[in-house]
């Protein structure tokens, strides 16, 4: 083979690798340039994400605290259990069920949950005069000491007084679907 076309051969060989070595160059160039971009658009929205995350705890920190956990079925939280002890509600929802049991026989979990709720708030929710709302009165005396107590300790723990009444609705409604002799 002449010698002329093995130093073309050479040549062009030299000439493509310088080619594709500076195509290379180029390439790791725009790609180095894009991780050093990209790393710095990741340290914004770090830095992004951390405001966020400062601002969501300063938000959680204003809500008030829950004595009852809204899943269902409803039940009480850490606090709604020391509520509950504050307020003895569980022996107060033992003495009621007695006299309840007949009016919640034949009601589904989601009934007696219901009947709970409108029994609590009419006979332990406080009127504007002080008085508990219109009860029997072989327990009004009852239901107006523990209306009193339920203002005292929402205010105690800077609760509403709804919240409170949720923890013996909780109470009373686990008690009535205790099946007890």
């Amino acid at each position: 083979m002449p010698e002329w076309i093995i130093s073309a051969a050479v040549v062009a060989l030299t000439i493509a690798f310088l080619g594709a070595t500076f195509k290379f160059a180029y390439w790791r160039g725009e790609v180095d340039t894009d991780r050093k971009t990209f790393k710095k658009f990741m340290g914004e929205i770090r830095e992004d994400m951390g405001e966020i995350r400062n601002k969501f705890e300063k938000i959680l920190l204003r809500l008030p605290p829950t004595p009852v956990a809204g899943s269902s079925p409803l039940r009480l939280t850490d606090l709604g259990v020391e509520i509950a002890d504050d307020l003895k509600a569980y022996e107060w929802a033992s003495r009621l069920t007695p006299s309840l049991r007949g009016e919640v026989r034949d009601m589904l979990p989601y009934e007696v949950d219901e009947f709970c709720e409108k029994f609590v708030e009419r006979h332990i929710s406080r009127r504007t005069s002080g008085e508990a709302s219109v009860s029997p009165p072989e327990h009004l005396n009852e239901y107006r000491a523990m209306a009193t107590k339920v203002a005292i300790c929402a205010y105690e723990r800077g609760l509403d007084r709804a919240a409170v009444r949720k923890v013996l609705r909780v109470v009373l409604r686990d008690e009535l679907l205790n099946p007890k002799p």
